[in-house]
């Protein structure tokens, strides 16, 4: 078992959870006692797990992150551009504005490879379709959604506006959800995709 890194492992918790798991830092300040001698500690951080929004963490959790976290280790290459910007759409304090724009970031890291030109957003949506999808039916819903949701995100980056509507709100989530899908069937292979093969090839993996 690789060693667990704070920051690692939060990131395979929140892919357990589907939720934002960060570390964060507890302060004491003790004010005048530090007259006393300097073994006092005056500040202090601790690096503990904590998550945001009404979530309970549970042990099938922990079990899942720490599988996670194995499959990370073992990836090759571990997508690690894909879980942390992932991971950055999900923050509570970010503005929506920059979750689009994590999230797009995120999608390109998984579905497109570092050469890809040419219409992005059509590359993403059918590589990203074929990828999740089990049957045409499923391809093609997946394929409308990532569509809709790289063409937000895109607006996003150009144009730094992006409504905070219910409908926008909607969309962002199913954009994460399968985002999430992508990057945990990443995990369960062994090495990254040819795309290109990918998506000429016969069959489903």
């Amino acid at each position: 078992m690789p060693d667990l890194s704070v920051g690692s492992f939060c990131e395979a918790l929140s892919l357990a959870c589907d939720n934002c798991v960060s570390w964060g830092f507890i302060w004491r300040e003790f004010g005048e006692l530090r007259e006393f001698g300097s073994q006092i500690i005056l500040m202090s951080s601790v690096n503990t797990p904590r998550w945001h929004n009404d979530f309970v963490m549970r042990q099938d959790h922990l079990e899942t992150a720490v599988d996670i976290h194995r499959r990370c280790a073992s990836a090759a290459p571990t997508p690690d551009m894909a879980i942390s910007r992932w991971v950055k759409s999900k923050q509570p304090d970010a503005t929506f504005l920059d979750k689009w724009i994590d999230l797009r970031i995120a999608l390109e890291a998984l579905f497109l490879p570092d050469d890809a030109k040419g219409e992005k957003s059509f590359r993403l949506a059918i590589t990203g379709a074929r990828y999740l999808g089990r049957d045409m039916t499923e391809r093609q819903e997946y394929r409308r959604q990532l569509s809709k949701v790289y063409d937000r995100a895109s607006k996003a980056i150009h144009a730094s506006d992006v409504e905070s509507s219910e409908q926008n709100k909607s969309l962002l989530a199913a954009g994460q959800d399968l985002c999430r899908k992508g990057i945990l069937k990443r995990l369960e292979q062994d090495e990254a995709p040819d795309w290109d093969a990918f998506l000429l090839e016969d069959g489903t993996r």
